[in-house]
């Protein structure tokens, strides 16, 4: 089960998530995982944004690395996506973006992550640490016939 993580400096009344509310991020465990994609979080932005929903932020260790997250990610998202997904940047720049309208998703390398720190920049909002391993049995019997 992803780990949610209290707002830094706000109060507890509306500071965490429930599960129900993950459902992003439940669509992408499986992919993030298949793609070994480090470090990934989920922001809820509702509270703070009126553009955007939700941020999954994570990194990966190379150029090639950064284009299968993306790759695996855009592919999960394709099916249950309200619009077509456009994707910016590219694997050798240290940052792609999907955008899926309510979600985006930042790929970092692991410098541009901690330039562009938007884990800080939004840290107003709820966070979850979503450990990538934890998926649903479901998910991982089908991740394994494979």
């Amino acid at each position: 089960m992803p780990r949610i993580v209290s707002r830094p400096n706000s109060s507890s009344q509306g500071s965490r998530l429930a599960v129900a509310d993950l459902s992003p991020a439940q669509t992408l465990l499986p992919a993030l995982r298949a793609s070994k994609a480090l470090d990934p979080v989920l922001l809820d932005l509702r509270a703070v944004s009126d553009w955007v929903d939700h941020f999954i932020i994570c990194h990966g260790t190379s150029a090639r690395h950064l284009r299968t997250i993306a790759d695996m990610l855009a592919d999960a998202l394709q099916p249950v996506a309200d619009r077509p997904l456009t994707i910016e940047g590219t694997p050798e720049s240290g940052w792609l973006l999907i955008d899926e309208g309510d979600l985006v998703v930042h790929i970092f390398d692991a410098e541009h992550r901690e330039f562009y720190d938007l884990e800080h920049l939004w840290g107003d909002s709820p966070r979850v640490e979503l450990d990538a391993r934890d998926v649903s049995p479901r998910d991982r019997d089908s991740s394994s016939a494979d």
